[in-house]
């Protein structure tokens, strides 16, 4: 008998659903465009996946109480010391003249906000540049999360750098550090990690934005000594995920998701190429939606050749509203 039961465990409970039918992910306008797909993973084929994962609360608006409270505090925290301008009934402008000219404009529903500083009124940021590396330029954009009450244990360990040099009034991108006028700091979500019995990490499953280059905060770093002037703009779009509310829910087959793709179904969140493109590694992973969404869904992810990047909405169309 204990033999058998080795053998032919019990099937696992049906996933539980908890939330409901839920809304079909918004992907925006594909990033590029794709004619036909071939196949060349290590094996020739697409993997095996497991036939449910969880789904998480992801609140799109905060509560009401204290939201514009809330605003004025972080524009107090980066020194904006006048009322602001109400562009709506949720977005507020703040500005400042000292020691830049300098906008924030936050949605005082969501959290997401926009700050800018005028970095071509100041030459000697360029000039004057003087980048340690990587890793101060990382601290310093974490310093100025932690200063503004914003930096949240899920960002941390999780960042990403790009470069940029100034061509004009306008910054392009760069190769390396030492070319580099700016560095800008992406923070990602740390990855849903699946751990076993002996505490070993059997599955991760990583956050991707619309953008698989820029995570949910992008804050661009100068090179000046003067504290003052070394955030020039942060790009903030982080919502809170609820891990603690969760629910299970069906997946589709990878098999059909890979013809849900071909078909033009899915979303090409990056490629560089023409006409064909090569699917060399396919996954799981989140969709970040940054606020477009009330729930984080899991999604199939193929990446390839040219930078290709592609998604596909993974939860089964059985549990998506119609």
């Amino acid at each position: 008998m204990n033999y058998w039961k080795a053998t032919h465990p019990e099937p696992p409970p049906p996933p539980t659903a908890d939330f409901g039918p839920l809304p079909a992910i918004k992907f925006p306008q594909s990033g590029g465009v794709v004619k036909e797909y071939g196949l060349q993973t290590a094996d020739g084929k697409l993997g095996k996946y497991p036939d449910r994962m969880d789904v998480y609360s992801a609140p799109t608006q905060k509560s009401g109480f204290g939201n514009e409270t809330s605003a004025l505090e972080l524009a107090r925290q980066l020194d904006f010391l006048f009322e602001p301008t109400k562009l709506s009934k949720s977005v507020y402008r703040f500005t400042a003249q000292e020691p830049l000219p300098t906008s924030l404009e936050i949605n005082i529903v969501t959290g997401a906000f926009m700050f800018k500083r005028q970095w071509q009124a100041d030459p000697s940021l360029i000039v004057n540049k003087r980048f340690v590396g990587d890793r101060q330029v990382v601290t310093d954009a974490q310093n100025f999360m932690r200063q503004a009450g914003i930096y949240e244990d899920d960002l941390v360990g999780e960042e990403k750098t790009r470069y940029f040099r100034v061509t004009g009034d306008q910054l392009i991108g760069a190769n390396s550090l030492s070319e580099a006028d700016f560095v800008e700091v992406e923070l990602f979500r740390k990855p849903i990690n699946l751990i076993d019995a002996k505490k070993k990490v059997v599955a991760s499953y990583p956050f991707l934005t619309p953008d698989p280059l820029k995570g949910v905060v992008a804050i661009l770093v100068s090179g000046t000594a003067d504290d003052k002037k070394k955030i020039i703009n942060v790009d903030y779009r982080y919502v809170t995920v609820n891990y603690e509310v969760v629910g299970s829910y069906p997946l589709k087959t990878v098999e059909l998701a890979w013809e849900e793709l071909k078909s033009g179904s899915g979303y090409i969140a990056s490629f560089n190429g023409s006409g064909k493109a090569v699917v060399r590694r396919v996954g799981l992973g989140y969709y970040d939606a940054a606020g477009d969404q009330s729930y984080t869904m899991p999604i199939y992810v193929f990446r390839g050749d040219n930078d290709l990047v592609a998604y596909v909405s993974a939860v089964d169309e059985s549990e998506i509203k119609k």
